[in-house]
């Protein structure tokens, strides 16, 4: 009812006390299955504790998400194919339950951007996610994201994405960013900082670039007759919206 659409859920079996397994989970693309999915997942363990229900908490010790697959899809319009959930009227009720998530991992992912309106498709391959609470208190984790084999397609020129990857703290509202990389070609991309999402957000980033100028003379005929590479640096600092920057051209 919230999504708006055709929903799947398998078999779902276990121990109702301490896990469950469902076997496959879909979402369609748009109302129905027959115009594809938005979403579909192999397989998904869940591993949990009921002893701290007494203290109106619920413990997910571990979930295990197996070959999810995403399609995003946007039209000729701009319009996405993501579902519009409506809030709820219902106020929240006192009696409500925390949930505390130690640890996370997603194995064999992919996802697949295509943007009607502009020319372009994504598809990133082998997505792997982990994500830790080493105090198994809420906000706090330690995470990781790579994947490999990735390409990129912008009007019908296409590119390879070797590596994909970033390693993260979140500790409350502060993001700690200790490395975000990305290899196009023989370009590389590395960045590092901290973000907050408090009342006051704000940015810290470093970023550096490597960027050999073939990979790009396909997107600029204006750079056809050159050769080598291009080193970026980057800085911005500041409070959203008043961020100062610092960029370097070599």
């Amino acid at each position: 009812d919230q999504l708006k659409r055709e929903v799947y859920i398998g078999e779902i079996t276990g121990n109702l006390l301490s896990g469950i397994n469902i076997a496959g989970i879909s979402i369609a693309k748009y109302d129905n299955f027959s115009s594809g999915k938005l979403l579909d997942v192999k397989e998904v363990d869940i591993d949990y504790s009921l002893i701290n229900l007494i203290k109106r908490e619920l413990l997910i010790r571990d979930i295990q998400i197996t070959q999810p697959r995403i399609w995003i899809e946007m039209d000729e319009n701009g319009k996405l194919n993501l579902p519009e959930i409506a809030p709820s009227e219902k106020e929240p009720s006192k009696s409500r339950f925390s949930l505390i998530l130690a640890n996370v991992a997603l194995s064999s992912g992919e996802i697949s951007i295509n943007d009607k309106r502009d020319s372009i498709s994504l598809n990133i391959n082998n997505l792997k996610v982990n994500l830790t609470s080493p105090t198994v208190k809420e906000m706090e984790y330690i995470g990781e994201v790579t994947a490999h084999g990735s390409n990129l397609k912008f009007q019908n020129i296409s590119k390879s994405i070797s590596d994909i990857s970033t390693r993260f703290e979140v500790l409350g509202e502060k993001i700690k960013l200790s490395e975000v990389l990305l290899r196009l070609e023989n370009s590389t991309f590395r960045a590092s900082g901290s973000a907050g999402i408090g009342e006051v957000p704000y940015v810290n980033l470093i970023a550096n670039s490597n960027i050999d100028l073939n990979d790009f003379k396909d997107f600029a005929p204006q750079i056809k007759r050159l050769n080598g590479f291009l080193s970026i640096n980057l800085q911005a600092d500041g409070k959203i919206p008043g961020i100062i920057g610092k960029c370097s051209i070599n």
